[in-house]
């Protein structure tokens, strides 16, 4: 069912959209962009503009410090070995879209005020000893979004192996995601010699929240690493891990959560029954013309729609856990979801001038039968100019 908002539509788009819009660096290797390299177009952007990737070499990394960007990823062979966002002031934001990890990955966000969202993202480690670390540490409001988190593989019972993510005293939600702990390594024997053999390494956990952390997961699968086998009479095979290890500081909740592990997690998450409410915008949006989104919650829900204004990361209630708009210069009631509990609206959008790019946040609120507010996880919203590419 498609319904079209007519107050929003009658309204300005540029008074629901007074964000201020940003430049477009174009980012390849072969010369046919603005830079040649992920580092050179960093330094000269100013803040708030995006970073558009179309060829890169595997040996570039992605640092972010200080100052906010946004980074689309189009180019599937680019995987970068490093990603690190540090010290984003409460007024920036960075938004990274299909970034890949690969070959001893490691991301590490930390010291950031301002909000992270990562979306669409890979990250897996594919040298042995080389193992990945994905920490999360001191971040305010981090939102991780369709991606897959994978550690890597360990090699031989001595080589360390971290968590799939690590968060410590940090503001975090995770939404529609796959993560794994490390599987250990086999371990090996001597052909017909049963005692000529060396252990299996252990498993890793999947996800670790420590040090007054608090963390929302929605709709995502959370897997412990299992122990590597040994074929040996007189060795010992690898020990499992659980899927989560949460400590007594931190609180974590799960709506509609799938935990995989061959021994129990340690921790008490809050689990909701209720449905988690989502909001699905496009991924990028042509400046000028109308969109539309889908709303997916439990049918009788009244919708409303938050836009612009700051992200903050919301630590009450049953809403604990989500990222927020806050003071939205936007707030419309959209309706009440029909039998089915989806349904798609439309909103105008603001023109931009050529090679301009609109950075909004967008939220559904959903109100249900009892009054209770259900948050989705808000998101950038990105409207492009003309000339600007289609991501």
């Amino acid at each position: 069912m498609l319904i079209t908002a007519p107050s929003l539509l009658a309204t300005a788009a540029l008074a629901l959209f007074p964000s201020l819009p940003s430049d477009v660096h174009i980012v390849a290797a072969d010369g046919s962009g603005d830079f040649s390299t992920f580092s050179a177009a960093y330094a000269a952007a100013a803040e708030g503009d995006v970073l558009y990737v179309t060829d890169q070499p595997s040996t570039q990394w992605i640092e972010i410090d200080t100052k906010g960007v946004t980074v689309i990823n189009t180019d599937p062979d680019w995987r970068s070995s490093r990603l690190s966002v540090r010290n984003i002031p409460a007024d920036s934001r960075v938004v990274l879209r299909g970034i890949t990890l690969g070959t001893h990955a490691k991301f590490l966000f930390s010291h950031c005020e301002g909000p992270i969202v990562l979306d669409g993202a890979e990250t897996y480690g594919l040298v042995p000893i080389l193992i990945s670390d994905h920490l999360i540490k001191d971040c305010d409001a981090v939102s991780i979004r369709q991606s897959l988190i994978y550690p890597g593989y360990a090699y031989g019972a001595y080589a360390p192996s971290f968590p799939g993510l690590r968060i410590a005293r940090s503001n975090v939600l995770i939404d529609n995601c796959e993560i794994r702990g490390l599987s250990g390594e086999w371990g090996w024997s001597g052909g017909f010699c049963q005692t000529c053999c060396g252990d299996g390494s252990a498993g890793s956990i999947g996800l670790e929240v420590r040090d007054a952390s608090h963390v929302r997961v929605h709709s995502s699968v959370i897997a412990g690493g299992i122990g590597g086998q040994t074929p040996g009479i007189y060795c010992y095979s690898g020990v499992s891990a659980p899927a989560y290890i949460i400590d007594s500081t931190s609180i974590v909740v799960f709506a509609d959560v799938l935990t995989m592990a061959q021994v129990p997690s340690v921790g008490t998450p809050t689990i909701l029954a209720d449905a988690p409410r989502t909001f699905r915008l496009p991924t990028s949006v042509t400046a000028g013309a109308p969109f539309q989104t889908r709303a997916f919650g439990v049918a009788g829900d009244t919708v409303y729609a938050l836009v612009g204004s700051n992200l903050t990361h919301v630590q009450l209630g049953d809403t604990a856990g989500v990222l927020q708009v806050a003071d939205s210069h936007g707030r419309r009631r959209l309706g009440s979801l029909p039998p089915g509990g989806e349904n798609t609206y439309t909103f105008p959008s603001p023109a931009l001038a050529q090679g301009e790019v609109l950075s909004v946040p967008i939220q559904a609120a959903f109100v249900d039968a009892l009054g209770q507010i259900r948050l989705a996880p808000a998101d950038f919203l990105e409207f492009r100019g003309p000339g600007v590419p289609i991501w």
